[in-house]
């Protein structure tokens, strides 16, 4: 199985933290760097339109598992105080 070691340079924690990068993303391209030296890069306009079509496509309601965007939501507020 290949693992994520960076994301646009970054290194990864954990799932949490890589999903964190990537949501979180300003720049143009997400740069993902795998464990076995190979690249995978995308555009990141590019690549959230194609979510949003796959997600309409079947019909999935919701982008991420509700239990982690209460804790991304809560962990934002606590930041802002």
């Amino acid at each position: 199985m290949l693992k994520c070691r960076k994301v646009n340079g970054l290194e990864i924690d954990n799932l949490k933290h890589l999903c964190g990068l990537v949501e979180d993303c300003s720049s143009e391209s997400l740069r993902f760097d795998l464990d076995d030296d190979r690249v995978i890069a995308l555009n990141y306009q590019s690549a959230e339109v194609a979510i949003s079509r796959i997600l309409k496509r079947h019909r999935i309601t919701v982008r991420m598992a509700t239990s982690f965007l209460f804790h991304r939501q809560s962990a934002r507020r606590t930041q802002a105080d």
